[in-house]
């Protein structure tokens, strides 16, 4: 029975035969395969382990390396000390002048000048002090020098010059030279010289903004005129409008074209007198106004930017613009007036249809009594049609073809004058021998 039964079944026999070896491949390609990805798994592990391990590790560099990055470090050091000396330091050009003509280094004479500053500070006014320097212990100090002293400032009048609107002139040079020099401007510590300072500074600036043809709401460019500062204040007011003279110059110079430019000063007003300390670095704040076109207004932004060419750095932290004009919101309310115009009319012809109607004109006649008011046109067609005419004539002429005058007129943003608030620091560094 059994082998008729594998001969009836041969072929099915055989076919259970061969899935049965199938099935033991594919189980043994199965481990094999299992055991790869385990061990590929193994492997990704300790890969991530180490990648974790070099990102908390801090890398020294190579011996090779060390004398490079020292100098980089150099290098990266003087470039810095260049850039600081564009912070607040519209003189040192003219002071490099005046070292060039008597032959000498200047920081080697900034540190000289200074130790002797000190060492007299008290003794004696500051004044003499200078005097005294100028006239003997220059010459002691540098006894190589290849030019006098006057020589040499008449070289730095004429490069300090270029950098402020005040007239440089043998009396107020002293002055500005120990103001470039880091010492302050002090008047000979007197309030009334000061005064007499500040009232020339303000007509140079209304001058100034005059021949620019720009109207000035705010004159006193928050200076108090008519009264002597206090003696503490000299020096800081002598800082604050050789800031002041620059940054309104540039205003002024934003209007290049008198005719065309829109330009007005609103307001001007300065956060103190003490500016803000951060390091080394003292920050002056100022809030200015004006009203004008964009393209003016965009000009002061990039006269401010361009300042550090002449060793002067504004950082501006405000802008804020406002239309003076808006033709948005006139065609806004125009369009508002016409809705209610529109809800009116139909409202009035809703009352004449009303009136047509039984109870309305021809009943009120019949029975003699008063016709309600308005209502006669709709009981004279020739009157009504009349009517209708003219005011499809006028509604006609309202529609402009490009035939007519004014046709494809620029309606919003024609105005383009606005309100620029601005925000303004003027960075000063602070280079004196410590």
């Amino acid at each position: 029975m059994n082998k008729k039964f594998i001969k009836k079944n041969i072929f099915m026999i055989m076919f259970m035969a061969m899935a049965l070896v199938a099935v033991v491949a594919l189980l043994i390609m199965v481990f094999f395969e299992h055991k790869s990805m385990q061990e590929y798994d193994t492997k990704k592990k300790e890969l991530l382990e180490k990648i974790d391990k070099i990102v908390k590790q801090k890398y020294t560099p190579v011996k090779v390396n060390i004398a490079r990055i020292k100098s980089d470090i150099d290098g990266y050091n003087k470039e810095i000390e260049k850039i600081q000396k564009n912070f607040g330091h519209p003189y040192a050009a003219s002071l490099q002048g005046f070292v060039e003509e008597v032959g000498i280094n200047l920081n080697d004479f900034k540190a000289k000048f200074g130790e002797f500053w000190e060492s007299q500070k008290g003794k004696t006014t500051r004044d003499l002090i200078f005097r005294y320097y100028k006239v003997r212990k220059f010459s002691e100090d540098f006894p190589k020098h290849k030019s006098n002293w006057d020589e040499a400032m008449n070289v730095f009048m004429k490069k300090a010059q270029k950098a402020t609107l005040e007239e440089i002139t043998i009396s107020n040079v002293d002055g500005i030279f120990l103001a470039a020099m880091g010492k302050g401007r002090r008047f000979s510590d007197s309030p009334i010289s000061c005064l007499l300072f500040m009232k020339r500074m303000r007509n140079k600036m209304l001058d100034y903004f005059d021949g620019k043809k720009i109207h000035c709401e705010s004159s006193d460019f928050s200076f108090n005129h008519d009264k002597e500062p206090l003696d503490g204040d000299i020096e800081r007011i002598a800082q604050a409008w050789e800031i002041i003279a620059d940054l309104g110059k540039r205003i002024a110079d934003a209007k290049a074209d008198p005719e065309k430019d829109a330009l007005k000063l609103v307001s001007f007003t300065k956060r103190g007198l003490d500016g803000e300390q951060d390091g080394s670095y003292t920050l002056y704040r100022f809030n200015f106004t004006v009203n004008g076109d964009l393209n003016t207004i965009k000009r002061i932004v990039e006269k401010l930017y361009a300042a550090y060419k002449e060793n002067r750095v504004y950082a501006l932290r405000n802008i804020k613009l406002d239309r003076t004009v808006d033709g948005v919101e006139k065609i806004l309310d125009e369009s508002e007036r016409l809705n209610e115009d529109s809800e009116f009319d139909t409202k009035e012809k809703a009352d004449k249809n009303a009136k047509r109607q039984p109870g309305g004109l021809l009943e009120a006649r019949r029975f003699g009594s008063a016709a309600p008011k308005g209502t006669e046109d709709a009981l004279n067609p020739r009157s009504n049609l009349k009517k209708k005419t003219t005011v499809k004539a006028k509604e006609k002429k309202k529609v402009l073809t490009p035939k007519d005058r004014g046709y494809a007129a620029v309606i919003v943003g024609k105005n383009n004058i606005c309100t620029a608030e601005f925000e303004v620091d003027y960075i000063v560094f602070d280079d004196s021998p410590k």
